[in-house]
């Protein structure tokens, strides 16, 4: 996998993003700052899934081996 690294730093945005999503709740803000967050959240794991779809498979992928 050649963007490990920026896989991962997306993934730790993604976890932030939930986080903020459980504290938005906690604290029973409006229900426009849940949804926002939740959009951006969408985002983000649609980029994480380009990423990866853009990297092509490796040897084991491609014959289906794990």
């Amino acid at each position: 996998m050649r963007h490990r690294e920026l896989i991962e730093r997306k993934l730790d945005n993604t976890l932030g993003s939930i986080k903020k999503l459980k504290f938005i709740v906690q604290r029973q803000e409006p229900i426009e700052t849940y949804i926002e967050t939740l959009e951006h959240l969408q985002e983000q794991i649609e980029e994480i899934q380009s990423i990866i779809g853009r990297e092509g498979l490796d040897a084991q992928e491609g014959f289906g081996l794990y």
